[in-house]
Parts: C-alpha cells; sequence; structure tokens
C-alpha cells in the first residue's frame, strides 16, 4: 500500500468511526423528518421556524467559526456533542450547531440520541414509554426518552443501589426530598453529578430566566463550597397544599357556627358524634378524619412544622416545645374519645384510596386532604374550606397563630449524571421545562388533544379529569409547575361536577392565601453547605420528621404517657445533640433569610 492509499484508508476509517460515535446511552440516527410537526404547535420562543434561533435572532454562526474554549464540555472533559470534533457547524437558516446539538430551537439534536431520566412510577400515568408524550416529544426533540421508573416507597433504594453501583441514569428527575444536600455534595465532589454551569450559561436560556426572576431558585442550585451548580430547581407556586373542610349541611342542622378556637373545634366534634347531623338515627358520623399530623394539627398551636420562626426571628425546634405538649394533650383527648377516624391517622404512605373514600362516604364531618378530584357534586356541595382555628396560646417564642407555607422553591429537582455523554443536550431538555411551554407540555403533551394555544395564551378543550395522565407525565419531571409568566389558561364550558371541584379547591387556596397574609407567615427556607448537610445526617434521632412520626404519632394515640414520659422524651431528644443541630439549621435560616419574600 502506498503512502497516498494509506492516507485515503485513515480517512475513510475516521469518517466511519465519527458517524459511530454514541451520546447518553443510545446511537445515533437519521433526524426525523416530521420533527417540525409537534415543535410547529410550540408558538412561543421555541417555533420550528429556522429563520428564527429560540427567539433570539443573532444566535447564528459562520460555517467556519470555532466554539471558544469557555463553551461547556462533556462529562469526560470532552467538547459537548463529540469526542472528536470541536467544529461548530452552521446548519441551514441560521441555527447554531455544537457538536449534536442546536444551542436553541427544535429539534434539540441533528441525529436522534437516547436520554434515561429516572423517575417516580405512578400506574394512575400508564405507560410512559409508549405514551403520546414521549412519542411527541420524541419527534419535536430528536430525543428519545428511556424511563427508568421507580415505585414511591422503593425510590430511596433504587437511587442508593444506582449511586453506588455506578448504574446510573443520565438524569434524576425525582422529588426533592429523594436527593439529600449531602449526596449532592458527596457525588458532585466524585463526579457522578455533572457541574452543569457553564452548560447553562450556553443552553440554558429558560434556566436563566428563572434565576434572574427567582434569585432563590440559583441560590438553591449553586455549591456553597465552588460555586458551581450541580442541581436544577423545582419551582411552585403558593398555595393550599391540604385543605380543611367541614361539613356546612351538619352546622345548619346543629345550629352550630364555624369554630373559631380549638374549643369550640372540640364541642363542634363531640355535636357531629352525638347528635345524628345526618339524620338517619344511626350513630355512624365520624367527626374528623385526617392521614397527617405534621402538617395541620398543631398549626392551632403555632406549629406548622418541626421548625418554626419564632417571634424573635430566630428558629424554634418545635417537637420539645410546651406548645406541642398542649397539642398532644388535645389530639389524644379526641383520640381516645372517638372523635376521629383512628385508621387513617399517620398514614401518610398507607391506602389513601380507602381514604378517599371514607370521605365520599360523606359521614365526615370535618376533612383534611389535599384535593378534591374523586369528589362528587353532591359531596362538594355539603362542606366548605376553612382555616384551622386558634389553641389561643402566647407561650415563649412561638406565634399564637399560624399558616404551614411550603417551600415554593428547591433544588435536586433535576440531576444530570455522568452516564450522559451529551451534557447539553440534556440540559436543553431540562431547559425546556423551565418555559410555559414546557409546563403544558408535561402536564398534557403536546397542542392538540387537550389544549390549544393561542397567541400567548392557553385555552384548554372538554376533557375528563385524570385523562391527561394517560398521555402526559406531569410533575414526574420537575421544572416550574405554573404559568410563570402570567399567561393565561383559559377553561371551555367545564361539567357541572369539575366546576364545583374547581369553585372548591378556589375558595380553599383564597382562604388559605388570606391567613397567610392575616398571620404574616413566612416558609423556613434554608440554604445548607456541604459540610453542614453532611453533619445533619448524625442526627437521625432529632430531626423532626423522625420525631414526629416516631414519637408524636405514640402520645397521640396512647402509646405513650403524655403526663409521665413527656419530660423523659425532651430530655432523650435534647441529649442527642439538639443544639448541635439547632445551630447548623440556624445558620442555615440565616443564609437563605434574604431570598424571604
Amino acid at each position: 500500500m502506498n503512502r497516498k492509499t494509506s492516507i485515503l484508508a485513515l480517512l475513510m476509517a475516521m469518517t466511519i468511526a465519527t458517524s459511530m460515535l454514541t451520546a447518553c446511552g443510545g446511537k445515533k440516527e437519521p433526524s426525523s423528518s416530521d420533527s417540525s410537526d409537534v415543535a410547529s404547535s410550540i408558538e412561543s420562543g421555541y417555533h420550528n421556524d429556522e429563520s428564527q434561533v429560540g427567539g433570539d435572532g443573532d444566535e447564528s454562526s459562520t460555517p467556519d467559526q470555532n466554539p471558544d474554549s469557555s463553551e461547556p464540555g462533556n462529562a469526560d472533559g470532552s467538547k459537548p456533542g463529540s469526542a472528536t470534533t470541536t467544529t461548530t457547524r452552521q446548519p441551514a437558516h441560521g441555527r447554531k450547531l455544537i457538536g449534536n446539538t442546536f444551542t436553541t430551537g427544535f429539534p434539540i439534536v441533528k441525529n436522534k440520541e437516547k436520554l434515561k431520566i429516572m423517575t417516580i412510577g405512578s400506574p394512575s400515568y400508564g405507560d410512559l414509554q409508549k405514551n403520546a408524550f414521549t412519542k411527541d416529544f420524541e419527534q419535536m426533540t430528536n430525543v428519545q426518552i428511556e424511563w427508568v421508573l421507580v415505585p414511591e416507597e422503593k425510590i430511596n433504594e433504587r437511587k442508593v443501589l444506582a449511586l453506588q453501583s455506578g448504574n446510573l441514569p443520565d438524569m434524576f428527575s425525582l422529588y426533592t426530598t429523594s436527593i439529600t444536600d449531602a449526596e449532592v455534595a458527596n457525588y458532585s465532589k466524585n463526579g457522578a453529578f455533572v457541574d452543569l454551569t457553564a452548560a447553562i450559561e450556553a443552553y440554558g436560556e429558560n434556566i436563566k430566566r428563572v434565576f434572574e426572576k427567582i434569585p432563590a431558585a440559583k441560590a438553591v442550585s449553586t455549591s456553597l463550597e465552588n460555586k458551581k451548580i450541580y442541581t436544577l430547581p423545582y419551582i411552585t407556586e403558593t398555595k393550599v397544599a391540604h385543605t380543611l373542610a367541614i361539613n356546612q349541611v351538619w352546622l345548619n342542622k346543629l345550629g352550630l357556627p364555624i369554630p373559631k378556637t380549638m374549643d369550640e373545634f372540640y364541642d363542634t366534634l363531640v355535636a357531629f358524634k352525638n347528635e345524628d347531623p345526618n339524620g338517619n338515627g344511626q350513630n355512624d358520623e365520624i367527626p374528623f378524619a385526617t392521614f397527617m399530623i405534621n402538617n395541620g394539627l398543631f398549626i392551632p398551636w403555632g406549629i406548622s412544622d418541626f421548625l418554626a420562626i419564632g417571634k424573635d426571628g430566630k428558629l424554634v425546634y418545635t417537637p420539645t416545645t410546651e406548645n406541642q405538649r398542649r397539642a398532644l394533650i388535645f389530639w389524644n383527648k379526641v383520640y381516645k374519645e372517638d372523635l376521629m377516624d383512628k385508621s387513617s391517622l399517620g398514614d401518610m404512605a398507607g391506602d389513601w384510596q380507602k381514604y378517599r373514600q371514607l370521605i365520599s362516604g360523606g359521614k365526615v364531618g370535618i376533612w383534611q386532604w389535599q384535593n378534591v378530584n374523586d369528589f362528587s357534586e353532591v359531596l362538594l356541595k355539603q362542606y366548605v374550606p376553612i382555616s384551622w382555628p386558634s389553641a389561643g396560646l402566647n407561650l415563649n417564642n412561638l406565634p399564637s397563630n399560624t399558616v404551614k407555607v411550603g417551600a415554593t422553591v428547591g433544588g435536586r429537582g433535576f440531576i444530570i449524571t455522568k452516564a450522559c455523554k451529551n451534557v447539553p443536550m440534556a440540559v436543553r431538555v431540562a431547559d425546556f421545562f423551565y418555559s410555559d411551554d414546557g409546563y403544558m407540555y408535561k402536564m398534557y403533551g403536546a397542542p392538540g388533544k387537550y389544549y390549544t394555544k393561542i397567541g400567548d395564551n392557553y385555552q384548554m378543550k372538554s376533557f375528563k379529569e385524570g385523562d391527561e395522565k394517560k398521555d402526559a407525565p406531569g410533575t414526574l419531571l420537575n421544572g416550574i409547575n405554573y404559568l410563570m409568566d402570567g399567561k393565561k389558561l383559559d377553561a371551555p364550558g367545564k361539567t357541572s361536577v369539575e366546576k364545583a371541584r374547581a369553585g372548591f379547591m378556589t375558595k380553599a387556596n383564597n382562604e388559605y392565601l388570606r391567613r397567610v397574609k392575616e398571620t404574616g407567615s413566612k416558609q423556613v427556607f434554608r440554604i445548607f453547605s456541604p459540610t453542614e448537610a453532611d453533619r445533619l445526617n448524625r442526627y437521625t434521632v432529632v430531626d423532626g420528621n423522625t420525631v414526629h412520626w416516631n414519637y408524636l404519632m405514640r402520645f397521640i394515640k396512647d402509646e405513650f404517657n403524655i403526663q409521665t414520659q413527656w419530660s423523659t422524651f425532651v430530655q432523650n431528644v435534647e441529649s442527642k445533640g439538639l443544639a448541635e443541630y439547632m445551630k447548623i439549621q440556624q445558620t442555615a435560616f440565616d443564609r437563605g433569610k434574604p431570598y424571604i419574600k
């Protein structure tokens, strides 16, 4: 073989090798010729008209332009999209292509790639691998999602197995409680979680907009140790998490007002139990039902969670306070007098369908629940949403009135791992779900079946509530969980039951927001350093969630005696490092204060 022939053979081998490169777990395939069919339905910012550049017309580059040294790299340190080339290619009509990934617009990649996402599996969502969202998303983006669906009760086990074995998905999209701050710190140090800082700058136009609009979102996503970003946030709106509702028909029959104090609340429960408010001549009424204790039962005593903001602005550890003791005495009395449903109390991971059916039977006087989508119009007309009454305490440092303000911003929404060979592509996929179009897409799929997009707003179509879960993953994908930019979601003529459900939840949310404003309650927003997050793991006996479920519940159920064993409980918690635990929490809270609205 002569020199000229050898060179030609080498060039041909390089060409073949380049065409066989894989990314994010899958081989490249020819780009779908139909990618514009779905993308063209998204008209704001992500229009598939290639004369536009994702809404930013100056992002084009010349054919011979190379990316500068600041372009983000892949997990292995190579340039994005390819391990062998750093050339920025200029596609037709001006969209910028780096490696195999477009910086804006659709499709996201030129040649088809796969993205393996681990998330919480739920039977109500059906087979995500085959549903309309997955198919349409692949058509629009050229990214084929491979779902790793894990039952909620097994997510911690499967997550730990993946992290320790190295058999990682390309991306995690889990509840923020499923991956801890300490795990983010540890696995970002060893490279299992990828630094996304440069990729966000180059590819994350929606993420950057969210960071500017909500500084707390960037704060919880940024490592205090090295100022790098290893996780992407989840964003939601302030709204009622669990509605408290009372049977107004029963109140009217017995001539009772809506209770304003916990003494009146108790009297109401007694009346519901003994005075036959449903009029059937049987003692079958259930005065009160709840499946939880920490997001409601203690609010009348100024306790909305295991950490509260005291009247002096400092954090208070609530499980060992006098307020907590008095609250337990009250609920222990209610429990022993059969004024509440005993089977559902504390059943956080239990049979929710059974609990829904309990309420749907119409024999519960007061109940607490998070949604009413399974309830009939007849049932909802009997109930009105109310706020928790006050216990009238003004003790020590805790407020006499409070409301649980849930986290509207959290870290660890999306995490991209070292298994992903095309990090820019994965960032662009995540970035889409930080837009209003992306929110609608994950909740209802592509425009057409459940809604249409008219101008900047969305018009819902008529459909049976719950059907959308058959076609879209909803909040199993993180990002933003509401229309952030004030766009309208216009609903058509709903059925009467849909109107009843929507009207009930609107009343519940308005009552909740009124109480938030009235009490001045704030979110206990904390930002932990990696060291602090790791140190907190030492205090499992002190940690509020553990104490609530393992101890406080037992006082209510009379398994522990509140009169004789309370002081022992308090001393035990304090001896396990409560003071040091609270120092860490206070430091993190002080760090988060500037971001609390």
